[in-house]
């Protein structure tokens, strides 16, 4: 191949040369002769940049070139990166909590972390349940169950009664796991129905500023609840529901993450409503270029079909993540949403995908009525291809 190249580039330079001598032998004219010495020197510089390029060209692609990695070799690179993920739990929700997390499991084959913050008289509990788990004795899963921490001079009393019990202790969350990186946080009420890598890769979208990424509040105006009511700053022109949130703790760690957080709860906590949601909207009014924001089937409310289908990508895309805010998936508002529910909670992590997906085929075969109804082809669009694979 060299050869080649060089024979070419040869027979290239003598038809140059043969062009020129031709026109020397052709050109009367003292003007004529100084065109063709014009043309001469402007071959001559073609030529010589044609020399530069190809060897600049050489130089600066010899370094980035790389070996070919085999395709196993990158999978097998991927399962062993390990997935954090963390909850916070007070109160009477540590079976909403364990369910939450079993959906985690149910759909992959990845390693994952738990980083469960809790009440110490919840910690015995948690251990006794997680411990006899088949995806943590076969060490899939592992976890750590955290006490609450909250700032040093701040009434932790006022925090964990911020909004839902304990919520806020998320906002402090890169000053408590300090050997983290980056993680993905849970609202307990939420269920996977995607493998939880789907939205662990969504970091690589990030760009060098972001530090979050979270999904709209609302999707139609006319519904939303921040324009209509707010009364602080807030993200974008609906603002930001904090269900599903990803967190790179390291940046925040850098940008001062607490120490802007506190100043806004000082300034606004007689103002905000929905506490640590409120915050982190009051935070990326002010600094937009630290979030990524996902799509609505990343974090699926009944918000998005109680008055209508409000999160029309679901319908092509399939639902992600079910999020079952205001208690639907333990109350008898929306079936739909209890029934997926009561489905990830009958499924055994032994069974797999295929005993989660029939857990679930038998909870909403009957649910197909109204608006909610009408989203259960989205709902059961994931674990279907998963089982069928």
């Amino acid at each position: 191949m060299p050869f080649i190249k060089r024979l070419i580039f040869g027979l290239a330079t003598l038809i140059v040369v043969l062009e020129l001598v031709l026109l020397l032998f052709f050109a009367g004219s003292h003007s004529e002769l100084e065109v063709v010495k014009e043309l001469i020197t402007t071959k001559a510089s073609v030529v010589q940049d044609v020399r530069s390029n190809v060897k600049e060209r050489r130089q600066t692609q010899r370094p980035t070139q790389s070996p070919r990695i085999p395709a196993a070799l990158i999978e097998r690179k991927q399962k062993k990166e390990l997935i954090h993920i963390s909850i916070v739990i007070c109160g009477s929700r540590k079976d909403e909590a364990l369910t939450m997390l079993k959906s985690s499991i149910l759909f992959t084959n990845r390693t994952l972390v738990f980083h469960i913050l809790a009440e110490s008289g919840l910690h015995d509990g948690l251990k006794s349940v997680l411990d006899h788990w088949p995806c943590v004795e076969g060490k899939q899963v592992s976890y750590k169950i955290h006490p609450l921490k909250f700032p040093e001079g701040q009434k932790p009393d006022e925090w964990k009664k911020l909004f839902k019990p304990c919520a806020a202790q998320r906002l402090f969350l890169p000053d408590i796991l300090t050997e983290v990186d980056s993680l993905i946080y849970m609202d307990i009420d939420t269920l996977f129905l995607s493998p939880v890598q789907w939205l662990w890769d969504q970091f690589s979208n990030f760009n060098s500023s972001q530090l979050a990424s979270m999904t709209p509040e609302g999707e139609v105006s006319a519904t939303g609840w921040y324009n209509r009511f707010a009364r602080h700053p807030y993200y974008g022109k609906l603002g930001l529901n904090s269900g599903v949130m990803l967190m790179n703790l390291t940046r925040m760690r850098s940008f001062g993450w607490q120490e802007k957080i506190l100043p806004i709860y000082n300034k606004y906590r007689f103002d905000i409503t929905w506490g640590d949601q409120d915050i982190l909207n009051i935070l990326f009014h002010y600094h937009p270029e630290l979030v990524y924001v996902l799509s609505c089937e990343w974090n699926y409310r009944n918000d998005h079909c109680i008055y209508g289908n409000n999160c029309k990508t679901a319908d092509t895309n399939g639902i992600y993540i079910l999020h079952g805010n205001r208690g639907v998936f333990t109350n008898n508002k929306q079936p739909v949403f209890r029934a997926v529910y009561e489905g990830i909670e009958d499924a055994k992590q032994a069974g797999g995908i295929k005993e989660a997906v029939n857990a679930l085929e038998r909870r909403l075969g009957s649910h197909r009525k109204g608006y909610c109804g009408k989203a259960v082809d989205a709902l059961l669009k994931f674990p279907r291809q998963l089982s069928a694979s």
